[in-house]
Formats: structure tokens, C-alpha cells, sequence
């Protein structure tokens, strides 16, 4: 097992735009992208086998929303960054909120068991108003065999900063009135 902060010097989260430009400095790349915002971070010279691209909405609740992460979807990443050797970028378009997710999912999955305030804490303390798509957490500790200890992680996060709840609770607003999400 490595510490923490072994994780965020392999383990990089980036907005789209900031990937853009330095996309080059990593091994491999997990892009997360929306389907109903087709801009996607144009790549050259990478090999297929070094990136990732998975499609969803920033959506954390469940509900019929045919374009919420999947469980396969986090699944698909885990195995990803298994197999990755040297430095890995996650991004979303914001770098907040989906991205932080799995890159905590990745995070915890290399850290092991008992591991999951670390995890969150690590990319936690790498991006600036993170944001965690808690039905990515979720799968992730489905998967990972957690019993919810990775989502309770985030939420003494929220309880510390009531300003992160009180954002994630407009979000879920603006999402329930059809504005969209951040």
C-alpha cells in the first residue's frame, strides 16, 4: 500500500480546459465527458490502451435519468487505473464533481480498506471546491466492498463545510427545475 500523498502525485484532477493544455505531462487519461455537452478534450499521439472516455451526466441521485452514471461505469475506470503504471489524469468538464469522484474511488481502491477518509482527503485537498458525484461514490463503495464508509468520508467533508452542502443542495435544485447542474 502507498500513502495518500504518493496517490495525488500520480493521481491528477483537472477541469477540461486545464487538461487541455497539459494533458502531455501524463501516462494516461480518464476523460469524463457529457453527452449533452459534446466538447471533448482533443488528444493526439495517445494510444487507445492509455485513455479512457466515459459518458454520463453530472447526476448524484437516482432517478430515471438514462444518462446518471452506471455502476459499470466506475467499474470500467477501477479496472482502468489498475492497469495504469506512472502518472494518471482524471478530468470532467468543471474538474469538481465527477472527476473528484472517481479519482477518490481510484483513490481509495489503491489505498485499501480503512483507507477512505485518506482517499477523499487526498484529491480533496488537490481541488478547490470539490464537489463528488455521490452516485459515483456509491458504486464505489459497492465495488469496492467499502459498506458506505467512502460516502461517509465525503459527508464529514460536507458537515466541516456547510457551504459544500449548501452548494450540492442548489445543485439539486437547479437540476430538479430543469436548469441544468454545475
Amino acid at each position: 500500500m502507498s500513502s495518500a500523498r504518493d496517490q495525488t502525485e500520480v493521481l491528477v484532477v483537472l477541469s477540461r480546459l486545464t487538461a487541455q493544455s497539459r494533458w502531455r505531462e501524463f501516462d494516461a487519461i480518464i476523460s469524463i465527458e457529457s453527452l449533452a455537452n459534446p466538447e471533448s478534450l482533443e488528444v493526439t499521439d495517445v494510444h487507445p490502451r492509455d485513455r479512457l472516455v466515459l459518458r454520463f451526466e453530472d447526476v448524484d441521485f437516482d432517478l430515471a435519468d438514462q444518462n446518471k452514471p452506471k455502476i459499470l461505469d466506475v467499474q470500467t475506470a477501477l479496472e482502468f487505473a489498475r492497469n495504469v503504471t506512472g502518472s494518471l489524469l482524471v478530468h470532467c468538464e468543471a474538474g469538481i464533481s465527477r472527476s473528484t469522484a472517481v479519482a477518490i474511488a481510484i483513490a481509495a481502491d489503491r489505498l485499501g480498506p480503512g483507507e477512505e477518509g485518506a482517499a477523499v482527503g487526498a484529491i480533496v485537498d488537490q481541488v478547490k471546491g470539490a464537489m463528488p458525484n455521490l452516485l459515483v461514490l456509491q458504486y464505489a463503495d459497492m465495488l469496492l466492498g467499502r459498506d458506505g464508509k467512502l460516502v461517509d468520508a465525503w459527508r464529514t467533508v460536507e458537515q466541516r463545510q456547510p457551504d459544500v452542502a449548501h452548494a450540492r443542495r442548489r445543485k439539486h435544485l437547479r437540476r430538479l427545475m430543469g436548469r441544468g447542474s454545475t
